[in-house]
């Protein structure tokens, strides 16, 4: 039974995967879209209306709807962060999606505006904070923590007791060894293994424990990771 209310902020992919996931796996009605003004091209999307953030509160009033920012890891999760301010400070509360084929085990936290795929297994003790994303297949192993405004891709692998830092992006079948720490508004690679602590802002981007000598913001800046 779908008791309760959500318009989703964005709409584009991950706002659609947003969609899908939340109207076939939630008690959750999608019954709206909303974007920044100067971002609305159109009246609907996916045959729901889409309005501006102007419009927002007194289309649907946060008394009766919760929101949802469905953004992607623009500037290591800036975009999405920013947004959900937006959304905090008129007064919606931010919901959460944990899929039913997610394997849940006891005493875990979980955050607002957290997204979290099918066939994800969060093992007992994690602590996942508030606007993080984890895709499919992705392993959070027993006592870790999650930092806030986190991208953690399908098939990554953080092992037990390990320390996330905020605005982090971890890659595709990225795994992050035990009791490491990585820092704030990291980039950790595809198919890297890191077995040595990672400073705020470093970049792993190949096999091994070697950081790049650029921090996180040089690289966004001539890559097309941005």
């Amino acid at each position: 039974m779908k008791d309760k209310k959500l318009v989703i902020f964005g709409a584009g992919k991950i706002a659609e995967i947003i969609d899908i996931s939340f109207s076939s796996d939630s008690n959750y009605e999608v019954v709206a879209f909303v974007v920044d003004d100067e971002f609305k091209s159109s009246d609907s999307y996916r045959n729901k209306p889409l309005i501006g953030l102007s419009e927002l509160h007194s289309s649907f009033p946060p008394s009766e709807h919760e929101a949802f920012v469905g953004l992607g890891y623009q500037e290591l999760n800036m975009a999405r962060k920013r947004a959900m301010v937006k959304l905090e400070g008129m007064g919606y509360n931010l919901a959460t999606y944990i899929s039913s084929s997610t394997y849940l085990t006891p005493e875990i936290e979980v955050g607002s505006n957290v997204f979290i795929m099918n066939n994800v297994n969060l093992q007992p003790m994690t602590k996942i904070g508030s606007n993080t994303f984890v895709w499919s297949g992705a392993l959070i192993g027993h006592h870790s923590t999650i930092g806030k405004n986190c991208w953690i891709t399908s098939g990554a692998n953080i092992s037990g007791n390990v320390e996330v830092g905020d605005n982090t992006f971890i890659a595709v079948n990225a795994t992050i060894a035990n009791d490491i720490k990585v820092g704030d508004s990291c980039f950790v690679g595809a198919n890297t293994l890191v077995i040595k602590d990672l400073v705020n802002e470093a970049v792993v981007i190949t096999e091994g424990h070697k950081p790049s000598r650029l921090n996180s913001k040089q690289f966004l800046k001539i890559s097309k990771f941005h």
